[in-house]
């Protein structure tokens, strides 16, 4: 069976491009999160809806009941999740992490990761940083890569470099398709080994400021 990808903010911006080159590789099942029913039916219908393998799931992740009810939804559809994908704050990714990490344990899914999107900004070495939320998001990720690491569960986290979106007013030197890419590749390549590292936002796995 193919493996089980939840994807937060499916339906625009860097999670929509992460989706569809996902989706274009015909090698998983995606959960497509999006805040609202019709954010993400309109990314489903964007993506594909004809295919099989694109579940809509409605999560804000702003909001912890909605965190919890999407993490029943999937608990009680499919048992279990192989790969996540999230871009969110820092309290965001807790609440998340309390509430998922108990579906990716239930796999039996032999590469198990978490992608977490931050920013090159944000690295734990550079002393200062006007993202401190990504500061924090990445020593989180720090912390949870060495305690996932024993599990067998790949905490990774991604800089997509600065990206035109929404969030920036559209501004940045890069596309979403082109942000999405190291996202991708952080959620499908690589083993182990790349435990401690980043991806940057060309796509190469690299030393993890801690």
């Amino acid at each position: 069976m193919k493996p089980l990808i939840l994807i937060t903010g499916a339906n625009q911006g860097l999670g929509y491009a992460t989706a569809k080159q996902l989706a274009s590789t015909g090698k998983y099942r995606h959960l497509i999160g999006a805040r609202t029913q019709k954010t993400v039916e309109e990314a489903i219908e964007k993506l594909g809806s004809a295919s099989n393998d694109l579940t809509p799931v409605i999560l804000d992740l702003n909001i912890d009941e909605s965190i919890k009810l999407a993490a029943a939804f999937i608990q009680e559809r499919f048992g279990s999740l192989d790969i996540f994908c999230l871009e969110t704050n820092v309290f965001g990714v807790v609440v998340v992490m309390d509430a998922f990490l108990p579906l990716l344990r239930a796999s039996k899914y032999s590469d198990l990761r978490i992608g977490d999107v931050t920013s090159g900004l944000g690295q734990i070495g550079i002393t200062y940083s006007p993202t401190s939320d990504k500061t924090a998001l990445n020593m989180i990720n720090a912390v949870d890569a060495v305690r996932l690491q024993k599990e067998n569960i790949l905490s990774i986290v991604v800089c997509p470099g600065y990206c035109r979106k929404d969030f920036g007013a559209g501004r940045g030197a890069k596309s979403a398709e082109e942000g999405a890419q190291p996202i991708v590749r952080a959620a499908t390549e690589g083993l182990q080994k790349n435990f401690g590292k980043v991806v940057e936002d060309e796509g190469h796995f690299v030393e993890f400021g801690w």
